[in-house]
């Protein structure tokens, strides 16, 4: 079953895809890095070390 998600992607020429994933890439990048860089401000350390694992996953998960 398609969604509108998908149906928007399936118009969309190969340009247009590109482009849409490169933005996807930068914005996650810069979240990454905003997240990272507040955590250094929570003085727990296993919750700053899960936040920063759960970051990370988030970030691999985006780049599929």
């Amino acid at each position: 079953m398609k969604t509108s998600q998908d149906l928007k992607l399936d118009s969309l020429s190969e340009e247009e895809l590109l482009t849409e994933m490169s933005l996807g890439k930068i914005s996650t990048t810069v979240f990454l890095k905003r997240v990272l860089m507040n955590l250094k401000k929570i003085e727990d350390e296993s919750i700053r070390n899960v936040l920063r694992d759960m970051t990370y996953m988030i970030y691999v998960d985006s780049l599929y």
